[in-house]
């Protein structure tokens, strides 16, 4: 009985937590350059990794409905939650919580960086949760990357392409957003892989889930403002943000 209780809390701590990705978008930087000039080897340069990258979304009218849904339920939801969340909690409280959240999933990054074979990423991840879960309160403050041990995010889609697997196609996902075959994969790992999705009762899965879903949607909303008011097909911008990022 224990045993069925505990797989339905964490299937639906899975779908809570896929909601924490909707608005996972790719940082800016990473699509805009300031040393574009429009002169015509450039353009066709553009044209072809255009072309390249559409090949590569063999779904585009399926993709196309869900981003559209995802987009809606940001516009309805999680939008004016996060603004308002910015609003009345002040930075350095926002940084506090933004710490609590990211110290939890160095267990996952351990995992992976284990997987991958890659003793900095294990050795981090384990000296940083130590550092922070006790010297930094429970990981409200980081105090291993104010001495100098930077977080390392990593996860099973990483981990696939060090042994050689391809991004495969495009993949808008419900409640999760830009994706692909291989990353699909590497995010029902990285769920299944989180201890914390089997230490947590139902409630405090559900909590953490909204407060990481606001956390990171807060600290996205300049980006995705941006890119609404300058991007004439916001679909194309955010696949084109996929791939420049994961190829």
């Amino acid at each position: 009985m224990k045993y069925k209780l505990g797989y339905i809390s964490i299937m639906r701590t899975h779908f809570g937590l896929a909601l924490l990705l909707i608005f996972n978008f790719l940082s800016f930087n990473a699509y805009a350059s300031d040393d574009f000039e429009e002169d015509s080897n450039e353009e066709d340069i553009y044209i072809n990794n255009s072309n390249n990258i559409a090949a590569q979304d063999p779904f585009e009218k399926f993709n196309r409905v869900i981003f559209k849904f995802n987009k809606g339920l940001d516009n309805i939801v999680l939008k004016p939650v996060s603004h308002t969340y910015k609003i009345l909690v002040p930075e350095f409280g926002r940084d506090r919580v933004h710490n609590f959240l990211q110290n939890l999933t160095e267990p996952v990054n351990f995992i992976n960086g284990l997987l991958q074979l890659n003793p900095k990423k294990c050795t981090t991840a384990v000296a940083r949760f130590i550092t922070n879960t006790f010297l930094g309160l429970g990981g409200i403050h980081d105090v291993a990357g104010e001495a100098g041990l930077k977080y390392l995010k990593t996860g099973f889609g990483e981990t696939l392409s060090t042994y050689g697997a391809k991004t495969g196609a495009y993949l808008v996902l419900p409640l999760v957003g830009s994706s692909s075959i291989k990353d699909a994969f590497g995010f029902a790992a990285d769920t299944l892989a989180d201890p914390f999705n089997y230490v947590l009762n139902r409630k405090a899965a559900y909590v953490r889930t909204g407060i990481v879903t606001i956390d990171k949607r807060s600290y996205l909303l300049d980006t995705t403002d941006y890119l609404e008011q300058s991007s004439m097909d916001e679909y194309v911008t955010y696949r084109s943000l996929y791939f420049q990022k994961n190829q």
